[in-house]
């Protein structure tokens, strides 16, 4: 019975990862952009 309150661990898992790696996707872009404008900014 108490296996119906909660998902499985598997998709609770699957959901944490799919989120960080969306997540880390989008902070490599951010960091991406920001080294492009500090290099532009300096020259």
């Amino acid at each position: 019975m108490e296996g119906d309150e909660y998902p499985p661990i598997g998709s609770c898992l699957l959901r944490f990862l799919e989120v960080n790696t969306q997540f880390l996707a989008q902070l490599s872009i951010f960091s991406h952009y920001v080294s492009l404008f500090r290099n532009w900014s300096i020259d």
